[in-house]
C-alpha cells in the first residue's frame, strides 16, 4: 500500500469526501462541500469535533452580512448539516 495514503478517519475533509462519494454525490458537489467545510474550520479555528451551534450560526450570519445569495447560503447550510 502507498505510504502517502491517509485514512479518511484521520482527516475530516477526506472523510467527508469519502462519505459523499459513497452516497453518489457529483464531483462538483464534493468540491463545493469540501470548500465550505474548509472555510468554516478556518473561520472557527477549531477542531471539527469542537465546532458548536453558536460557531455555525456566527459563520452563517457573517456570510449573510456579506450579502451572499440565498442559494449560496442554502448550499452552505446543506454542507454544514451533512458534516456536523
Amino acid at each position: 500500500m502507498n505510504g502517502n495514503y491517509q485514512y479518511p478517519s484521520k482527516n475530516p475533509i477526506l472523510q467527508l469526501k469519502q462519505k459523499m462519494k459513497l452516497r453518489g454525490f457529483s464531483q462538483k458537489i464534493i468540491r463545493s462541500y469540501s470548500y465550505y467545510i474548509t472555510k468554516i474550520l478556518k473561520f472557527t479555528n477549531k477542531n471539527p469535533k469542537t465546532v458548536n451551534t453558536e460557531n455555525i450560526r456566527n459563520y452563517l450570519e457573517k456570510l449573510a452580512n456579506e450579502k451572499k445569495s440565498a442559494s449560496t447560503l442554502n448550499i452552505i447550510y446543506s454542507t454544514l448539516k451533512l458534516y456536523f
